[in-house]
């Protein structure tokens, strides 16, 4: 056999070059093609396992240590940079990537960060990456649902987006015209809109898709309490009631209660945004039912029982509020008493 070292140009002489010659010669027969196409198999084998694995692995591994890192980043600019490496992989994970691009324009959304320039754009291009996905794949029912998500929280401060998300609720609704979520969604969209008559009727849409289900129904309640339906917000109420009843035997046997204060309060705040304040003192009740000892409560429901002209269920439920926690409530329900006229 030959060294490596003997294949050099220089070396190719005399019989070492005839040699040579009958060796190429050889590597054209039918074991050099046996040889040739056997290297052309690892090549590709070699390009395609780096593209099946090694790069849907790295770009997995950086998503996840962007996500570990994200208490870290002081700046949204160094943020966007390292999930556009991670894009930079274009492997079927880029819609992992996308998704927590998304996850954190909502949280700069919710905590109105986006004055900051570098939110900002890392907003612009979240929303360009999620507009591409979908444009790849326009049957893609999630990639669409996603897209409409981040366009409804955006449009909630920039009005442009309002149309954008409503263009692609459509072709939600085109795709899978009985998938309920996409009538919430298309329920936010009338809302950021002011349009509740639309809001309500498209929960209700939703519901009817699933009437079995409480949290849809529970939506509905809100809703028709914001339209003034207050008959269609009983109604809603009691089958939510029903299904939590069926459910849990603690509710069934009045252990615990069928409603979360969370959820009373949001029944409180809506019926109250919508100026129906007996309804907002039935809440009140349910609530200090649930918790009696919580002195923010009572001044609370004094405030609505003042609203519905009742000074003395007002002066007491205050009162009340200033036996429970005198060192913080005191002044405050003297101010409010004094602002009375006490009946005597």
């Amino acid at each position: 056999g030959y060294r490596v070292e003997d294949f050099s140009a220089s070396a190719v002489s005399g019989d070492r070059g005839e040699k040579i010659k009958h060796t190429c010669s050889t590597s054209r027969g039918p074991v050099g093609r046996a040889v040739t196409a056997t290297l052309l198999v690892l090549v590709v084998f070699s390009f395609t396992e780096y593209f099946i694995h090694y790069k849907p692995i790295r770009e997995s591994q950086m998503l996840h240590r962007i996500v570990d890192s994200s208490p870290d980043y002081t700046s949204y600019s160094t943020y966007l940079d390292d999930f556009k490496r991670a894009l930079a992989y274009q492997t079927f994970g880029d819609t992992d990537v996308r998704a927590q691009m998304a996850v954190v324009s909502k949280e700069i959304l919710r905590s109105k960060r986006f004055t900051d320039e570098s939110a900002l754009k890392f907003i612009q291009a979240t929303s360009t990456e999620m507009e591409k996905q979908v444009a790849a794949n326009p049957n893609n029912i999630e990639y669409l649902s996603l897209l409409v998500n981040l366009f409804n929280d955006i449009a909630k401060y920039e009005p442009s987006f309002i149309e954008k998300a409503e263009i692609y609720i459509k072709e939600c609704l085109r795709l899978s015209p009985d998938y309920q979520w996409v009538y919430f969604a298309l329920a936010n969209n009338f809302l950021i809109k002011k349009d509740y008559d639309n809001v309500f009727l498209s929960v209700k849409r939703a519901v009817a898709l699933d009437p079995g289900k409480d949290e849809p129904q529970f939506k509905l309640a809100l809703v028709a309490i914001l339209t003034s339906r207050e008959s269609t917000a009983n109604k809603a109420l009691e089958k939510v009631k029903e299904i939590r009843m069926a459910k849990d035997s603690e509710v069934a046997n009045g252990k615990k209660p069928a409603f979360s204060v969370k959820e009373l309060l949001s029944l409180v705040d809506t019926s109250a945004g919508a100026e129906n304040f007996k309804l907002s003192l039935r809440f009140y009740k349910e609530i200090i039912a649930v918790l009696p000892d919580v002195a923010q409560y009572h001044l609370e429901i004094a405030a609505v029982y003042l609203r519905l002209g009742d000074k003395v269920n007002a002066i007491r439920e205050a009162k009340k509020a200033a036996e429970i926690n005198p060192s913080n409530y005191f002044p405050v329900i003297e101010d409010f008493i004094n602002s009375i006229d006490e009946p005597r």
